[in-house]
């Protein structure tokens, strides 16, 4: 078979492939995976079925409810006007999307003028009808961050993230929130109340288990109270989420000189040597 021929039969397979399907059967299968958080693909198969039928309006809807799980209401809001354009018995998408986008709005300015509850109560009725959109979440998280309610911040900011774990607002509001749990547990742990420290530690991993930072800090904790196989069990965490990070290697060998286990502590400095060689 020539190059040529090889090339022509490449494209007929994929063009069978892509068009011998149902847009029907793709929606279904996109609608089960948005269900469960595979939004990339969820959205390839929407986009497959358009490209089946281009005038086939509920894929133009699922794309629309694949931009409202990520946060992104203004693109979610074009594919409703797409599928609207397509189909007018849609429109009831469209408006319902217009009402999310009027209380977002509402609750911005009841904030500006301290009306915190009268937000949260935008926000919620948003959740609730509509608790695949992590921008409502987002938004709760960053007005309790605003009132400094920390605690209720971290939680609507990991909310957002269980809903949609690329939000990347969300992620640095979240990393905003963990560094202050970590530094009034450095404080706490500096005035040498080792259980407000633990606690606050362990209230960052709460909303972030992979929060390296704070298992660091408890394994050096565990380690100054003489607790050798907890402090062991968080340095351990450490390198399972970040291998590299040197100053555990040093710690855990320290924590095995200690033990007098001088054969696992000589291959932890070892390591630390390695990866910090000045």
């Amino acid at each position: 078979m020539s190059k040529y021929s090889k090339s022509l039969l490449s494209i007929l397979m994929i063009t069978f492939a892509v068009f011998g399907q149902d847009p029907e059967v793709l929606l279904n299968k996109g609608q089960a995976l948005m269900e469960v958080g595979d939004l990339a693909e969820a959205e390839s198969l929407f986009n497959q079925a358009l490209q089946i039928d281009p005038s086939f309006a509920p894929a133009q809807v699922g794309l629309s409810k694949c931009w409202l799980h990520r946060g992104d209401l203004d693109k979610a809001y074009e594919h409703s006007i797409k599928a609207v354009q397509m189909d007018e018995e849609l429109l009831s998408w469209s408006n319902d999307l217009i009402d999310v986008r009027n209380r977002i709005q509402n609750g911005k300015r009841n904030i500006q003028i301290g009306l915190y509850e009268e937000a949260l109560k935008d926000y919620n009725a948003i959740l609730i009808k509509y608790p695949y959109y992590s921008g409502a979440a987002y938004s709760m998280g960053l007005m309790k961050f605003r009132q400094k309610d920390i605690e209720s911040a971290a939680s609507y900011f990991k909310q957002a993230l269980d809903i949609y774990p690329d939000h990347q607002k969300a992620r640095k509001g979240l990393d905003n929130v963990t560094k202050q749990f970590l530094n009034n547990g450095n404080k706490a742990y500096k005035r040498g109340d080792l259980e407000k420290a633990t606690a606050l530690y362990k209230k960052a991993l709460k909303y972030d288990s992979g929060f390296y930072h704070s298992y660091y800090q408890l394994g050096v904790l565990e380690k100054k109270l003489g607790n050798s196989d907890m402090a062991i069990s968080y340095l351990s965490k450490v390198l399972e989420i970040k291998p590299d990070h040197d100053k555990s290697w040093f710690t855990l060998g320290t924590v095995y000189e200690t033990n007098n286990d001088l054969d696992s502590a000589i291959v932890k400095y070892q390591k630390t040597i390695d990866l910090n060689p000045g």
